[in-house]
């Protein structure tokens, strides 16, 4: 379960950092973006699936440090819902961003960015 809270982070950045690496090709940056989103929307089903089952509140210390010093994640199913809600918009902006974003724009790291947002 402790990977159900990390990758809706995990995923995005790890996206953005490939984008960033494929930096002058702008077909790449796409289909990234694509399966970026597509990823972090499944990530939140699974998460959301696995805080539906009636397992309750899940939480994680992150680098194994003690709570006020080091990072907690926690996940309740109102924080699921709204990673699959932000996964669900991610992935409908970089599928219309396809089709309506002109080359211009897309060259100044739209994708990067828009990974980095999510």
């Amino acid at each position: 379960m402790n990977a159900a809270l990390v990758f809706p982070i995990l995923i995005p950045l790890v996206a953005a950092a490939a984008s960033l690496a494929a930096w002058r090709s702008l077909r790449v940056q796409r289909w990234l973006a694509v399966v970026g989103t597509t990823a972090l929307t499944v990530s939140g089903a699974w998460l959301l699936a696995a805080l539906s089952a009636g397992e309750g509140i899940h939480a994680v210390q992150i680098g194994d440090w003690p709570a006020p010093f080091g990072i907690t994640l926690v996940a309740d199913l109102l924080s699921a819902i709204m990673v699959l809600l932000t996964g669900v918009i991610g992935l409908s902006v970089a599928l219309y961003s396809l089709a309506s974003i002109d080359r211009p724009r897309e060259s100044f790291g739209y994708y990067v960015l828009l990974q980095i947002l999510l």
